[in-house]
Formats: C-alpha cells, structure tokens, sequence
C-alpha cells in the first residue's frame, strides 16, 4: 500500500480512479466543495470550486461526481444565485454545463447578490443596518457558497444576510487512559 496525500491537509471523499495514475477527488476548502485530481505521486490539480450539491433550503456544502475513463467527470454544480445543474470537465479544466433546470423559475427574478466578505471594522455606529446573523459551522455540516431559499427570501424582504461560516481546519483530542 502507497500513501499518496500524506501532506495534503484536507479530508479527501469520493476518490475514483480516472486512469492508473490519477484519481478524481473532491475536499472541503474555507467553505467551498472542490473537485480535484491527485496523482499517485500525490500531486493535487483543483479543477473548479463549483461542485455543489441539490440543497435549496439552506446551503450546506456538499455536491456529488462521477468519472469516466476518458479523463470526464460529470457533477452537480451551482452557484449562489442557482441551484445545481449538471455540468461535465475534463482533467484540462474545460467545462461544460449541461442543463439548466431553474431558468424557467429564475431568469425572471431579481436575486440578491452574494458576496464575500472579509470584515475590518468600520462599523458607522450612527448607521442603521437591518441584519440577519447566522453562525453555522464544521467540521460535520458547513454552509457553503450555494443557492439557498432561505437566504434569498430573506434578502427579498430587505434585510442584509450575514452569514459566519465556522470552518475547523484541524482538532486535537488529548485522550487520556482511565486507570
């Protein structure tokens, strides 16, 4: 047996072969599901960062692939202003996006728009802000950068969607034996 990710720091899911020597994976990273491929030398190639999954109600990171022998995987991919789609790429990043199921219920509408924050305090305490803050965290069940109902029905009645995205990089467990 070979261990191929022994210095990559990220829990690897779904590994499935692509050739004898490369592996199509998908790792959690500061909030988004990335879909990757590792070598058997343990080289990681990141591929996109919109492999997401089929939750609207809230956006928990998730998202689902499946690969071909000719170097194809086919995934769930979404964005924060639609739900998942189907799209393919190849090992060379090149991307197509096979359906578009919510155009018809979406093209219409008015979304509120996602953006990322890195927050420096520069609160104006002479300001009013209508907010709505949520904390969700890992390692088990994290949000992530996906569609979600909720999120949207909030930011439709005008509020502003703060939302705190815990992500627990490493835990240690000191585990002491009971004599």
């Amino acid at each position: 047996m070979t261990i191929i990710a022994s210095d990559f720091d990220r829990s690897i899911k779904n590994p499935q072969w692509l050739s004898s020597s490369l592996l199509a994976i998908s790792y959690d990273d500061f909030g988004k599901r990335k879909l990757a491929t590792i070598s058997t030398k343990g080289r990681v190639k990141d591929l996109t960062d919109t492999l997401s999954g089929t939750s609207i109600g809230c956006p928990y990171i998730s998202g689902s692939f499946t690969t071909s022998n000719k170097g194809y995987m086919a995934f769930t991919q979404s964005s924060t202003s639609r739900p998942a789609d189907i799209a393919v790429i190849n090992t060379r990043k090149k991307l197509n996006k096979l359906t578009q199921l919510n155009e018809d219920l979406l093209a219409h509408k008015s979304l509120g728009k996602v953006h990322e924050v890195n927050y420096k305090s520069s609160f104006n305490a002479k300001k009013k802000y209508p907010l709505i803050l949520e904390i969700h965290g890992s390692p088990h069940v994290a949000y992530g950068q996906s569609f979600s109902t909720e999120l949207q029905r909030f930011a439709a009645q005008s509020y502003v969607v703060f939302i705190i995205i815990i992500v627990v990089v490493a835990l240690m467990v000191s585990v002491l034996p009971c004599y």
